[in-house]
């Protein structure tokens, strides 16, 4: 049995360990753009202690049997001034699973508690950030009624 709580200093390791193998595949889509700094893990497990000590975030896990099977972290960000989406927007951008197969089942979960904190907060919309390429994810989005609205495109100079 899968259960979603808010994540705990204790689970940023593991989360830590997610968002890189998650880098890891980023890098291999395009590998300038998604390059991981030398010090990604220190200066990733140091933002996360943050937002995770912090009420200004949401930040949870996905646990089965002990073991973390995915997290999710959102945090507000203004709107940009010429558009008024009538209420507050929050980003998910830290959100990854330990396998391709768990998007189906525990980022699902992860995203539909977001939604339902998200929402009982006051929150308008919320804008989830995922690469062209990480089809998987991207499905699992769309199932859940995301609807694509910007593409970022790259070039190597």
């Amino acid at each position: 049995m899968t259960a979603i709580r808010a994540a705990e200093l204790s689970d940023i390791s593991k989360m830590t360990d997610l968002i890189q193998r998650r880098r890891q595949g980023l890098e291999s889509l395009q590998p300038v753009f998604w390059k991981p700094a030398p010090d990604a893990r220190t200066k990733t497990e140091s933002w996360f202690s943050q937002l995770v000590e912090s009420d200004l975030s949401l930040c949870l896990v996905c646990k089965r049997e002990g073991e973390i099977l995915g997290f999710l972290i959102a945090t507000e960000t203004p709107s940009p001034p010429v558009y008024d989406p009538g209420g507050p927007t929050w980003v998910i951008d830290d959100f990854a699973v330990a396998e391709e197969i768990l998007w189906e089942t525990a980022g699902i979960s992860l995203l539909q508690q977001a939604q339902d904190t998200l929402r009982q907060r006051g929150v308008r919309q919320i804008v989830v950030v995922s690469a062209v390429g990480e089809q998987s994810r991207n499905r699992v989005f769309e199932k859940a009624g995301l609807v694509a609205t910007s593409l970022w495109s790259t070039k190597t100079l």
